[in-house]
């Protein structure tokens, strides 16, 4: 059984503010999962993006909010479940005093991101 350590994953900062460290994924042995460790620091914020396959995001710590096109923006806090259903364009934002952390898990080894034109 693969086991991955915090010390043996790589943070990636993807955009200014938000760092996120595979957990689970292909290259950890998975063959249909990709679980993530996400860290949006204050006044982060991941753009507007899509994704072939829905992702579930748990809060477990700092506060900051979810906005899914059609229905608005979320408020979201620790102890959270956020569920954003595949093809669904999303951004997410910190707009507290404290780190935003959750982890995010996708029913697939390939979760590629595609971003929407400003």
């Amino acid at each position: 059984m693969p086991v991955t350590r915090k010390e043996d994953t790589e943070v990636r900062e993807l955009f200014p503010g938000f760092e996120m460290k595979l957990v689970v994924d292909k290259d950890h042995g998975s063959q249909a999962i990709t679980v993530m460790s996400e860290t949006l620091h204050p006044g982060g914020k991941i753009p507007t993006h899509r994704h072939k396959v829905e992702g579930a995001m748990y809060v477990y710590a700092g506060t900051g909010y979810l906005t899914i096109e059609g229905e608005g923006t979320h408020k979201v806090e620790p102890g959270m479940g956020l569920l954003v259903p595949a093809n669904t364009w999303h951004s997410m934002g910190n707009d507290g005093n404290e780190d935003l952390m959750y982890v995010t898990a996708h029913p697939a080894v390939d979760v590629s991101r595609e971003m929407k034109e400003a």
